[in-house]
């Protein structure tokens, strides 16, 4: 064992469960079920995959517990029928072969679901009101059901060989939202003080605890806080934490948020790691069973050193599992480096919340956890020109398969990410170069830096198969004084330390523009935002966590967003812009003060090159930014199909 994370690696016991270490996998909604509930192949391979890279404590995603409105999302997994138990245990099975338990969350969605997710079924809630408006108010009849389809659940779990059920109490779900004093406005006794608020919760554990045997773990998961004004709070999860222990719940898991403060349920790179962690301790510190901390809890060291601070009895990763499943064996023998990164970006969150399949922005092997890449039959001499994420993947990709890799790349690996990664809160995108270089090395692939990719080159190197991932170059606007020393694009004052107290003028409101305007204002300037588009349109090629983090940062930074405007020029210590007045169709010109303009336009790809190798005869595949491709997750998945077909 590496002594570094020896509390990590120490094994805990709940109830007659031996857990053979303190790292648990979190419960996330993966939408890779069937629409009827059952587990599909795919879902079985993703769980057990994690559950062969060493996780001790498993969670699966929040499984539907009636037919009437408790679904979330389309492709769900269920345990609302007799009849999913069969199926059900064909994963238990597998996970359990590689010694991990195995909990099966249980929700209810609440107002926090969709009508066409429930066959267009009106919503339920506490209350109806302004926090719940499309939903209507449980009869106490309703709520008795609901608590006898937990109870259902919860024997249907253990017929299937789970060794528990965990309760979702947390963000803003049907038991969230009776603890929450905001949508809770109920008079009877569910309603009114937390002890009734909390009623449904205790009596779906007492009358569980009734029907299963003394071994079944049962747990509950809760926010520490709504993170809303008038919602549950930290003294609220203090008190209710002390209910829990006492009624007869095995562990507590502590997370924060609901849908509208839902950038720290799941915290994005803009926010600092860890921020749940302080929460868990003080209800650890008010509880005598065991606690789990969660929340962007990623390195190995930071997970041990909860654990041995005394801040919880188990940490969750989440993400962290989904970027590499075998993060626990590669912590266990001391591989940190080989740690696939995850980067926050939350396109994860992002597809599911869409009711797609969950993938990952830097394991491209998620959804096809089963189908390990195929050896190649004829090797072959791939030449990949850029070394940023698409044409690192796809280099890794190809060497690992057989092939005889060479890369060519002008500068640095990692491409546009390096620069970006440069403000303090985008450090998180750093570890995926640094993440590559090693992996690229240890797979044979030849990495040829500071060379320009030419003709000569190539010809030079006679390769098989180019795999063009050069990028693309940023757009310039046609204005006048573009070109002076006052104008300098997104990409390269990325490159340099932020200049200090000028007034600047970031044109494009994408979420580079938007990602510098926060650095410079963070870095003590005066920044206005330029935009050709609405507000509501800015930072729109984010995904909805992202750029609602995003846009709070920016507020709290004192960004100026000059919205509906077009530069028209740019001259000494201004910026000219034609503003449009969307209340009656006007335009109207106004002068911005500008020591310095900083464009973030977009991208044109580059491909003069690839199309004079396409006309030489090559065999060319071209991917990433010169394919289009703007964000990671796009530019990983290509550079991952290139290389496994090859």
């Amino acid at each position: 064992m590496n002594h570094r994370y020896s509390y990590l690696f120490e094994p805990l016991i709940i109830r007659t469960h031996r857990i053979p270490n303190r790292i648990v996998m979190c419960a996330m909604n993966d939408n890779l079920a069937f629409p009827d509930g059952y587990p599909t192949e795919q879902q079985i391979d993703y769980y057990t995959a994690r559950a062969a890279g060493g996780v001790g404590l498993m969670i699966t995603g929040n499984a539907y517990i009636d037919e009437q409105a408790s679904k979330i999302s389309a492709n769900q997994l269920g345990c609302q029928d007799d009849r999913l138990v069969s199926a059900l245990a064909r994963l238990v099975e597998s996970v359990h072969a590689h010694g991990t338990v195995l909990i099966i969350q249980l929700a209810h969605a609440g107002p926090q679901t969709l009508p066409e997710t429930i066959g267009f079924r009106q919503m339920v809630a506490p209350s109806a009101g302004e926090h719940a408006s499309t939903a209507r108010a449980l009869s106490l009849v309703e709520i008795g059901a609901i608590v006898e389809s937990f109870v259902a659940a919860a024997r249907r779990a253990e017929s299937a060989g789970f060794d528990g059920v965990e309760l979702h109490c947390g963000h803003g779900y049907l038991l969230s939202s009776f603890l929450s004093p905001q949508v809770n406005l109920r008079t009877d006794q569910y309603g009114g003080s937390l002890e009734n608020r909390a009623r449904i919760i205790r009596e779906i554990i007492e009358r569980a605890r009734a029907v299963v045997g003394s071994a079944f773990i049962i747990g509950a998961k809760f926010n520490s806080s709504d993170l809303v004004a008038g919602g549950f709070t930290v003294e609220d999860s203090l008190a209710f934490a002390q209910m829990l222990a006492t009624v007869g719940v095995d562990y507590l898991g502590v997370s924060r948020g609901i849908a509208e403060s839902s950038d720290h349920m799941i915290a994005p790179l803009y926010y600092e790691r860890h921020q749940n962690v302080s929460a868990a301790r003080a209800i650890r510190d008010a509880v005598s069973i065991p606690v789990i901390a969660m929340g962007a809890i990623l390195d190995p060291g930071d997970a041990d050193a909860i654990i041995e601070r005394g801040d919880a009895d188990l940490v969750a990763i989440g993400r962290g599992l989904i970027a590499d499943p075998d993060w626990p064996t590669k912590a266990k023998r001391g591989a940190v480096d080989d740690i696939r990164p995850c980067i926050r970006c939350n396109e994860c969150v992002a597809l599911v919340d869409e009711n797609r399949e969950l993938r990952c922005a830097v394991n491209p092997h998620v959804g096809h956890d089963g189908k390990p890449l195929m050896p190649t039959r004829e090797p072959l001499s791939v030449l990949v020109l850029g070394g940023g994420p698409a044409g690192c993947e796809a280099a890794r990709t190809a060497a690992l398969r057989g092939h005889r890799v060479t890369l060519l790349e002008r500068h640095r690996l990692g491409g546009a990410s390096v620069p970006e990664a440069n403000p303090p809160f985008k450090r998180e995108l750093n570890r995926l170069p640094v993440w590559y270089e090693r992996q690229l090395e240890k797979a044979g692939v030849k990495v040829v830096l500071n060379i320009e990719a030419s003709l000569e080159a190539i010809r030079e190197r006679d390769p098989d198969v180019i795999v063009y991932a050069i990028g693309a170059d940023p757009l310039l606007p046609q204005v006048g004084g573009v070109d002076t020393n006052s104008v300098v694009q997104a990409t390269e004052l990325l490159e340099s330390p932020p200049p200090r107290g000028l007034d600047i003028a970031v044109v494009g409101a994408g979420f580079v523009g938007c990602e510098t305007a926060l650095h410079l204002a963070q870095n003590d300037n005066r920044v206005a935002l330029v935009t050709r588009r609405g507000r509501d349109q800015v930072a729109s090629d984010l995904n909805y966590t992202m750029k609602l983090a995003l846009l709070r940062e920016m507020g709290r930074a004192d960004v100026t967003i000059v919205d509906h405007a077009i530069v028209q020029s740019i001259g000494p210590g201004k910026v000219s812009v034609l503003r449009a007045d969307g209340s009656n169709g006007t335009s109207r010109e106004e002068g911005l003060v500008a020591d310095l303009v900083v464009l973030a336009r977009g991208f044109a790809p580059q491909r003069l090159l690839a199309d004079t190798l396409i006309d030489a005869g090559y065999d060319v595949r071209v991917i990433g930014e010169a394919n289009r491709t703007g964000l990671i997750f796009h530019a990983v998945q290509q550079g991952f199909a290139v290389g496994s077909t090859i």
